[in-house]
């Protein structure tokens, strides 16, 4: 993609601009991951809800904020897998591959649509076939490994 494409497709920003968020996420993703920030935001929520009536209503506005990071966390997640990109593929970040065991594999590759009890069965067989190692995840009925 061109660097004129990224800046209209945000909006207008400058390259400055551009660098400058581009920074902020990769230190944040650097630090937490994906999936870690989500996770632990989503916890942390929970918590907060079930404390004192005073301390969710002195945090309603943080809380929001958290639940949007985390909303968007979980959307860069999804494009992982519709991409079929790990994580370190699609953001050039390790943290996520480390945390799953997958090194600096960048691909994941569809496996088997499940169709009711056949699942277990064909999950290893395919996976034995394709030489993969292993079964990394499920998305939308689709099993992956790494390739």
């Amino acid at each position: 993609m061109e660097f004129s494409e990224i800046g209209e497709k945000l909006g207008g920003l400058t390259a400055d601009q551009v660098f400058n968020l581009a920074g902020f996420g990769k230190d944040i993703l650097e630090y937490t991951g994906i999936i870690g920030l989500s996770y632990l935001l989503q916890n942390l929520i929970k918590d907060i809800i079930k404390a004192d009536d005073w301390i969710f209503d002195d945090n309603r506005v943080a809380i929001e904020y958290l639940l949007h990071v985390s909303a968007t966390a979980d959307k860069l997640n999804e494009v992982c897998w519709g991409e079929r990109k790990t994580p370190f593929g699609l953001t050039g970040l390790r943290i996520d591959n480390d945390y799953f065991g997958l090194k600096e594999t960048t691909n994941i590759q569809a496996l088997y649509i499940r169709h009711g009890n056949e699942k277990e069965r064909n999950r290893s067989f395919l996976c034995r076939e394709r030489k993969e190692s292993e079964i990394v995840g499920s998305y939308k009925d689709t099993d992956y490994c790494i390739s």
